[in-house]
Parts: C-alpha cells; structure tokens; sequence
C-alpha cells in the first residue's frame, strides 16, 4: 500500500489531499490528522495559504514505549513514518509526553491559534 501511495505521490504529490479536501469548503473549519508527509503540508499551504495551521503532538521515546510503541525497522524507519521528524515550522506543537503539562490544558492553546482565523 505504501508503495502504491508513493507512487501516486510521484506523479501528483497532492494527489491524497486533493482527494481527502473535496468537500472542504463546506465546512468553516477541517481537521486533517495524521499528515505524515512534507508534501501534505505543500499542497495544503499552497491552496489553502493563509488559513492553514499545524499542530504536531509529540512524545519522547520512554513515554511512547510505556505507551506500547515497539521500534519496527522498515515500518517506523521509512518516508510514510518520519518524514515530518525535522520539519520545524509548525504553528503550535503539543508535548504529550509522561510528566508534560495535561493534554486538556494545552488543548486551549488550539483554541488560541484558531481565533486567529
């Protein structure tokens, strides 16, 4: 599958986006998660510009592990996985790792950065 997708990717890198914001002006606002690649991130800037925000949630490893996270080579190690680990321009990022502040708290930061819109 995942080589199937980077082929369409290839040949339309905003391919799966086009798809997914079909009835996107619809709806005030969208919540896209799970956008793994540097090229999601494009295409939405450049057809959505101004009114695009980006959130990454993150945990360190010890708290992803408690969590169950098993390490995979060729599964967690490729594009579809890490791509977006040294993208740095995210608008907000939330830590929700073990001993952070609570994820409900950070959470009215989202709402901050939406009043903007």
């Amino acid at each position: 599958m995942i080589n199937w997708s980077d082929e369409m990717r290839a040949q339309d890198y905003g391919y799966f986006c086009k798809i997914a914001c079909q009835d996107a002006t619809e709806k005030p606002i969208w919540i896209v998660s799970d956008i793994r690649r540097k090229t999601d991130i494009q295409w939405f800037k450049e057809t959505y510009e101004n009114i695009i925000r980006t959130i990454r949630i993150t945990a360190d490893e010890n708290t992803r592990k408690e969590r169950g996270f098993i390490f995979k080579p060729g599964v967690d190690d490729v594009t579809s996985e890490c791509d977006l680990d040294d993208y740095t321009e995210w608008n907000l990022v939330i830590d929700n790792g073990k001993g952070k502040q609570k994820l409900e708290e950070q959470l009215g930061s989202i709402l901050t950065l939406l009043s903007n819109l």
